[in-house]
């Protein structure tokens, strides 16, 4: 029954959504953060465990169906400057409020380090933006290949803010 329940109002929220011209995502959106309101939480979120990983695969293969691999390759320059752009620009924006908060300089950059990909739901809304010609075939797909490669980098950016991190914590203890 909560599997059920869940699903409903998951599918009702998306189908009042695309009756409104907005995106099914969208709903789906809202209806998780409305069960994640609820006392019904813990049960929801117990209840769609077992489906998760297969959900989040198949979001993922759905978004890499999207992916031209010769657009790819040619535009294999722009992808990986906006990319290292896209990443520097999160990682200086997150770092800089993680210091202004109080944390330690090496805390912050591995905090920025790790938040510094492009999200999933930009993957949403660049499809909104072409489908509503808000945003040019070509330029939706070049960012689409951007937070891509952005997120595909995470793990390495995520080593990379931890060492820089112990190594920050480190040279702090030994000038104590």
């Amino acid at each position: 029954l909560p599997i059920a329940v869940t699903l409903l109002v998951v599918l009702a929220a998306s189908w009042s959504t695309e009756h409104f011209g907005l995106s099914l995502a969208l709903g789906a959106f809202v209806s998780g953060v409305l069960v994640a309101e609820t006392d019904f939480r813990m049960k929801a979120e117990e209840s769609i465990y077992p489906f998760k990983s297969l959900l989040l695969g198949l979001f993922f293969m759905s978004v890499g169906m999207k992916i031209d691999v010769m657009e790819m390759y040619n535009q294999l320059t722009n992808i990986i400057t906006f990319s290292i752009a896209l990443i520097v620009l999160k990682a200086l924006i997150i770092s800089a409020l993680c210091i202004l908060f109080g944390f330690n300089k090496g805390i912050a950059i591995h905090a920025g380090l790790l938040l510094s990909q492009g999200g999933e739901f930009a993957f949403i809304l660049f499809g909104l933006g072409k489908e509503f010609g808000v945003l040019e075939e070509s330029v939706a797909n070049l960012l689409l290949l951007v937070v891509t490669c952005s997120m595909a980098l995470t793990p390495l950016l995520a080593i990379i803010g931890q060492k820089f991190s112990d190594k920050f914590e480190k040279s702090l203890s030994l000038n104590k």
